[in-house]
């Protein structure tokens, strides 16, 4: 009962409000002007806080941000001194390795493999030799072979643990050469090889260094012009070539994986 006379009283009271139109009485005015330039301080207090505070906020988010920023890059930087200080250790073990074994150290990029020496020609005219290098290292016929600046000679043949290498001094070794920037064949032979093609008009002299004549391996020293014979024809004239390499004093050497 009391909740039902409640609810009819606040009805009543509407309704009177209603019919007085209290709302529109010039003293209400007043009274909301007088609120509203009260406030007013307030609400643009609270405007101006919630803009800064919002500032406040993306430069907190921005500086954050900068900060995890800056903490990669130390890390990477800290990470590319550590790879730089290991890449000069690596360079002066390869270059102390290219000392101790001749494997020059542009030939990385070809790839390099050292090998010993297990036997020469029993005959004695060092026309091959044996080497420990097989198939079970990666060896195919055709590679070049290497002592130093030196060219020894090109594999012929490949086992499963070893290989025979055909040397300067085989009659059966020809490759392209160059003689004072004139490129000719290279003829091997015991104990001295030769040039062919070399024309009558060409100079040529006692001493002169003959190197390979190749992509990416010029300047591996063949030998040197031995002597010039007379003209063996209308055209050419013999040229005599002394490998640079003395085969039985080969120990060790470097078979490069790059076939001609």
């Amino acid at each position: 009962m009391k909740r039902h006379a409640v609810r009819l009283a606040l009805l009543a009271l509407g309704i009177l409000i209603y019919q007085l139109k209290l709302s529109t009485l010039p003293i209400l005015d007043k009274v909301y002007w007088a609120l509203t330039i009260f406030l007013m301080p307030a609400y643009e207090l609270k405007n101006s806080l919630e803009t800064k505070a919002g500032e406040l906020l993306s430069q907190y988010i921005l500086l954050h941000n900068v900060q995890r920023e800056n903490a990669i890059l130390k890390r990477q930087i800290a990470e590319l001194n550590t790879l730089s200080a290991e890449l000069k250790v690596c360079k002066q073990e390869l270059k102390t390795l290219s000392e101790h074994t001749g494997i020059k150290a542009e030939y990385s990029q070809i790839g390099a493999l050292p090998a010993r020496v297990l036997g020469y020609d029993p005959l004695g005219y060092d026309r091959f030799l044996l080497i420990d290098r097989g198939m079970s290292a990666g060896v195919e016929r055709g590679m070049l072979v290497i002592v130093g600046e030196e060219l020894l000679g090109v594999v012929e043949q490949v086992f499963t643990q070893s290989s025979r290498v055909k040397t300067l001094y085989s009659q059966d070794f020809s490759i392209s050469v160059s003689l004072e920037d004139k490129a000719y064949i290279y003829r091997g032979g015991f104990p001295v090889g030769s040039l062919l093609f070399v024309r009558s008009e060409d100079k040529v002299q006692a001493g002169q260094e003959v190197v390979l004549r190749a992509n990416g391996l010029s300047g591996l020293r063949i030998g040197y012009v031995a002597s010039v014979g007379p003209d063996s024809g209308e055209f050419f004239k013999q040229v005599y070539v002394k490998p640079a390499i003395d085969t039985r004093r080969v120990k060790t050497c470097v078979i490069l994986r790059r076939k001609l």
